[in-house]
C-alpha cells in the first residue's frame, strides 16, 4: 500500500510511515531497476514505494527528502540544487565565459567544482571560490585568473535567505537509503537494506560548513548533444553538495537500521 498524505501527517507519523514502507522494500530483496544509467537506482527506490516521481523544489515524500546510494560508491551526496539568484542565467553566463569549447558541437560545458576555504584550478587558467558575505548576507561565486590574478566576476550570488529556504524547504528530514548492487548482463539490480533518517542542524550550521570547505558547490552545466535541443545549455545537477561521511556535521541521525 503507498504512504499516508504526508501533507496530514505530522513528521514523526511520516517517518513512521516511512520506516515500515522502506522495510517492506528491504524484505524484497535484489530487484530489477526501473531506468538505465545511475538514476535507476532512485527510480527503482521511488516505483517500490509507490509514489509519483518528483521534481518539484521540495521534499520527496512529505516532510522527508529521499537520497538513495549505492553500498561503498559516490563520496559525495548531492544536498539541493539551486542556481544563483543573480544575474539571470548565471550558470549559463559562467559556462560561456568560462568553460570548455566542444569544437564538434560549436559549444561550451563547464564541469567544476568548488569551496570557500580555497579556490580550486579549472584547467590550469581559471580559480572558482565561494566568498561569503555576512554583512550583506550573500553568497557570490568569484573568478579569478590563475596567470595575472586579476579578478574575473564576483557577479554571480545567492541571498542568504534564498538558501536557507532551500535548506529547510528541502533537508528539514533526510532519509538516506543505501542498496548493495548486482549485474546480470546488462541489467542492474538492487537491494535497499540500509536506511538512515536524518534532521537538519539549520542554517547556522551549513553556512558554517560552507565556510570551513566542508559544503562545496558542484557546476555541471552540458548541453544537449541531439533532438530539437541541440546544442542549449542542459544542468545536470548543479547544486551543494557534502561527502556522505560528512553527513553527521549537517544533521541528526534519528534512526538508522
Amino acid at each position: 500500500m503507498p504512504l499516508p498524505s504526508f501533507h496530514q501527517t505530522s513528521p514523526e507519523g511520516v517517518e513512521a510511515a516511512f520506516i515500515q514502507a522502506f522495510q517492506r522494500i528491504r524484505d524484497k530483496g535484489f530487484l530489477p531497476s526501473h531506468r538505465l544509467h545511475n538514476t535507476g537506482i532512485g527510480k527503482t527506490f521511488e516505483d517500490h514505494l509507490e509514489v509519483i516521481e518528483n521534481n518539484t523544489p521540495g521534499p520527496d515524500f512529505g516532510h522527508i527528502e529521499v537520497k538513495t546510494q549505492r553500498a561503498l560508491t559516490g563520496s559525495y551526496i548531492t544536498l539541493f540544487t539551486k542556481s544563483p539568484d543573480f544575474p539571470a542565467g548565471a550558470n549559463r553566463m559562467l559556462r560561456d565565459r568560462f568553460g570548455t569549447l566542444v569544437e564538434a558541437y560549436g559549444v561550451r560545458k563547464l564541469h567544476t567544482s568548488f569551496f570557500a576555504h580555497r579556490p580550486n584550478s579549472l584547467r590550469g587558467e581559471y580559480a572558482f571560490q565561494l566568498v561569503l558575505d555576512d554583512v550583506g548576507e550573500r553568497l557570490h561565486i568569484r573568478v579569478v585568473r590563475l596567470d595575472t590574478g586579476e579578478v574575473e566576476t564576483t557577479e554571480p550570488y545567492w541571498n542568504y535567505a534564498t538558501l536557507q529556504s532551500s535548506l529547510e524547504t528541502k533537508l528539514g528530514h533526510v532519509a538516506v537509503i543505501g542498496a548493495t548492487t548486482r549485474r546480470e548482463g546488462e541489467m542492474e539490480y538492487f537491494h535497499f537494506n540500509h536506511l538512515r533518517l536524518l534532521r537538519s542542524k539549520g542554517f547556522d550550521t551549513f553556512l558554517r560548513l560552507v565556510r570551513e570547505g566542508i559544503v562545496m558547490f558542484d557546476i555541471r552545466i552540458g548541453f544537449y548533444k541531439s533532438g530539437p535541443s541541440l546544442g542549449n545549455p542542459h544542468d545536470h545537477g548543479s547544486g551543494f553538495r557534502i561527502r556522505k561521511g560528512d553527513l553527521s556535521l549537517l544533521f541528526d541521525t534519528v534512526y538508522e537500521e
